[in-house]
């Protein structure tokens, strides 16, 4: 997502904040619901459910990576599968796996008359042990100019 100032603004409008604050929101409650064992169909509900329950709208698409591409493992979501996935999304998590996270949040932005923000993301991150934790391969999204 970008953001071109208008003539006399010396920053983005709140609105856009706020809609990447919910954007990144998201990406925290994947990876708390990320843990090895569980399988993307479980992480995709309970990920969504947490979603929901915090007043945010917005869709999700998580996949492993691997030296192909789209690697071996769970599929947490498709865009046009938020139900679930039959097949892909019963395989359970692992660790030491790579996955990449598509997601995007919609925000009414005030600035522009409540107009809808779909904030899209992709972030690579890898599960490693002995903690199972979650780190961004390229560090987290935010404003720059």
């Amino acid at each position: 997502m970008g953001y071109v100032l208008l003539p006399g603004e010396s920053d983005a409008p709140a609105g856009m904040y706020a809609a990447l604050r919910n954007s990144n929101r998201l990406q925290d409650i994947l990876l708390e619901e990320m843990r090895p064992g569980r399988t993307g169909n479980q992480v995709l509900a309970s990920t969504l459910a947490r979603m929901r329950s915090e007043g945010l709208n917005g869709t999700m698409y998580t996949h492993p990576i691997g030296a192909h591409g789209h690697g071996a493992g769970p599929l947490i979501g498709l865009w046009d599968r938020q139900e679930g996935v039959v097949g892909r999304g019963d395989v359970p998590i692992r660790p030491n796996t790579w996955f990449s996270t598509e997601l995007q949040v919609t925000t009414p932005v005030p600035e522009w008359a409540d107009s809808r923000c779909g904030w899209r993301r992709r972030r690579r991150y890898i599960w490693t042990p002995p903690v199972i934790a979650a780190g961004y391969y390229h560090g987290r999204s935010a404003f720059t100019w």
